[in-house]
């Protein structure tokens, strides 16, 4: 074969490789068309509704099991706002939370911004929330605002601007001498009893009974379910400093609820407002 043969021979090839190339080419975009067309003309059940919707009003849930529309997702995180109950938003009690991060293209920015704050609020210890002092405000103060002035440590509402003191919270003007008034530890538990005891969640502020099991309790609300001991009231922490509480039954407590340590038996705080773990209505 000579030189000019094998040339042409090549550049026969090419031009064969080139119109195979094409025609996978071609059957590749059909494909994607009929894909688009298959995704398009697809389905799947919301999970709430049971209606089923096109997969662009639709997203699929973290436990792969559930889909929900675009109405019960922004339902579901106005729910979580407005109640604790309702809190973390869930698809489901398996692994069904919803995080915000594959939702929020759906959600309206003020719904995001309310639910950032309320996110501050729940995980903040149930006996340490302060809210402001206005009766028709009643906005959750996050500790991130307190501050010290004079003697005393207020808060700033971000809805109506005024001032409360952390301690006693009453409504206070910073420019004037504020005496706060003692601090009362709220006690709630009037009706306990050995045989009847009960505490409020320290995670969740739901009320649990704890019968004839040990001390190391899980709260039983599914959208809390928070590790607590039942003695001091702090967070479980796998038993780590929890030595001293006991394993089973109540401490000696005296007439006013408080056992050998100084803890309430209803709050786990002490007459200085401060809890086993060292914090105190100031956040300190």
């Amino acid at each position: 074969m000579t030189e000019e043969d094998r040339q042409a021979a090549a550049e026969a090839q090419a031009i064969a490789d080139a119109t195979d190339e094409a025609i996978r080419q071609e059957a590749r975009e059909a494909q994607a068309i009929a894909d688009l067309a298959d995704i398009q003309s697809r389905t799947e059940e919301c999970a709430v509704c049971y209606e089923d919707k096109p997969l662009s009003e639709v997203l699929q849930m973290s436990c792969e099991e559930h889909w929900l529309c675009k109405e019960h997702i922004i339902e579901t995180f106005e729910r979580a706002v407005k109640s604790q109950a309702d809190y973390p938003p869930q698809c489901c009690a398996v692994v069904g939370r919803i995080e915000i991060g594959i939702v929020d293209h759906w959600l309206p920015p003020a719904l995001i911004k309310e639910y950032e704050q309320v996110q501050d609020e729940y995980h903040t210890d149930v006996r340490l929330r302060c809210y402001c002092g206005d009766e028709e405000c009643k906005t959750f103060l996050s500790p991130d605002s307190y501050q010290d002035y004079a003697a005393n440590t207020y808060a700033d509402c971000r809805k109506c601007q005024k001032s409360t003191c952390v301690t006693c919270k009453s409504l206070v003007n910073k420019e004037s001498p504020h005496e706060c008034k003692k601090v009362v530890v709220n006690t709630t538990n009037e009706a306990y009893s050995n045989d009847l005891r009960f505490k409020a969640c320290p995670f969740c502020g739901r009320f649990g009974q704890l019968d004839n099991a040990c001390n190391h309790v899980t709260c039983l609300a599914p959208s809390c379910q928070g590790e607590w001991c039942f003695i001091c009231v702090e967070a479980w922490n796998q038993g780590e400093g929890h030595e001293e509480c006991q394993q089973y039954g109540d401490p000696t407590y005296d007439e006013e609820g408080y056992d050998q340590r100084g803890y309430h038996r209803d709050t786990g705080m002490n007459k200085e407002g401060f809890t086993r773990g060292g914090y105190n209505i100031q956040g300190r």
